[in-house]
C-alpha cells in the first residue's frame, strides 16, 4: 500500500473499522514509512487531547424519556372495563378451548369418514381370506 492509500485510511485505522487485510497492510506501511507514521501519531494525539463530546444531562434525560415512551411495554393489568378477566391473558384461554373442541370434533368424525371411505373402496375389491395361508389367499390376484 502506498502513502496516498494509507493516508485515506488512517482515521478508519485509528477507529478500528478497517478490514483485517487492510489493517495488516497499513501496519506494514507505518513500520516502513516515517512520514505516514508521524501523520498517524499526530492524528492520534489530536483525537486523544480533545475531550469527548457528550450530551448535556438535560439532553440525556430527554432522550431517555423518549426511548422509554417509544419502547414501553403495555401494562397487562390495564384492560378495557368491559373485558372479562379470562380474556385479558396473553394467550387467551378461549383459544385453548376452541382448539380442544376442534380436536374432539375430528376425533368423533374421523372413524365415520374412514369407515365410509373403506366401504366405498371395498365395493369392487376382493377381500383377502386370512384363514388360509398367504400364498393361497393371494391366488386371487
Amino acid at each position: 500500500m502506498d502513502c496516498t492509500g494509507v493516508a485515506s485510511h488512517l482515521v478508519a485505522y485509528h477507529l478500528g473499522t478497517v478490514e483485517a487485510d487492510d489493517r495488516d497492510a497499513i501496519d506494514a506501511h507505518l513500520l516502513s514509512c516515517t512520514a505516514c507514521l508521524k501523520t498517524y501519531l499526530a492524528l492520534k494525539r489530536a483525537s486523544d487531547a480533545r475531550p469527548a463530546d457528550r450530551p448535556s444531562k438535560a439532553a440525556r434525560d430527554r432522550l431517555r424519556a423518549e426511548v422509554q415512551r417509544t419502547f414501553a411495554t403495555p401494562k397487562e393489568d390495564v384492560a378495557p372495563p368491559n373485558v372479562v378477566p379470562l380474556f385479558r391473558r396473553r394467550i387467551p384461554l378461549y383459544q385453548g378451548i376452541a382448539i380442544a373442541a376442534v380436536a374432539a370434533a375430528i376425533a368423533i368424525a374421523a372413524p365415520r369418514v374412514i369407515h365410509r371411505f373403506s366401504q366405498d373402496i371395498g365395493d369392487g375389491a376382493p377381500e383377502v381370506d386370512t384363514s388360509r395361508s398367504r400364498a393361497q389367499a393371494l391366488q386371487i390376484y
